[in-house]
Formats: structure tokens, sequence, C-alpha cells
């Protein structure tokens, strides 16, 4: 199967991103806002990972999540002629 990259270089373009990731109650322990930019950026594609499992288990149409490292999701790619 043909693998997509999602790569999360910046998200200061989001105005919520604390509410976001602070909401969760998988992130109870950790404040969003008193984590450097790196470690945001990290925390943001870890869950956008975690988001793409629940919906994959839940049966949504999604990529399938194959893993995440640090700020790099890697997918399923969805489609033909990846």
């Amino acid at each position: 199967y043909d693998v997509a990259v999602k790569v999360f270089k910046r998200i200061s373009e989001f105005k919520g991103r604390g509410a976001y990731v602070d909401g969760d109650p998988r992130y109870h322990k950790q404040k969003f806002k008193t984590n450097d930019q790196r470690e945001q950026v990290v925390m943001w594609a870890e869950k956008e990972y975690r988001n793409l499992i629940r919906a994959d288990r839940a049966g949504v149409s999604v990529p399938k999540p194959l893993m995440c490292r640090e700020n790099i999701l890697f997918m399923r790619f969805c489609g033909d002629d990846g």
C-alpha cells in the first residue's frame, strides 16, 4: 500500500490551538501553552494521530494511521494512483 506523510511544522495560525489540546482528557497532565513551540507541534501531531485512530476504530472513512514520530504522521494513502 501507499503511504501518505503529513509533516506538522507550524500551528501558530490556528487561534484555538491551546483549547483544542487542553480540552482533551488524554492530555490532562500537560498544559499546551506551557510547552515550547516544538513540543506544541509534537503534541498536535500526536493528537491528530490519536483522533485518526479513534475515527478509524469507529468505522469512519479516514486515512488509516500507521505511526507518529515527533511531528510526522504516517497514514495509508486514500485513493488511486498514489
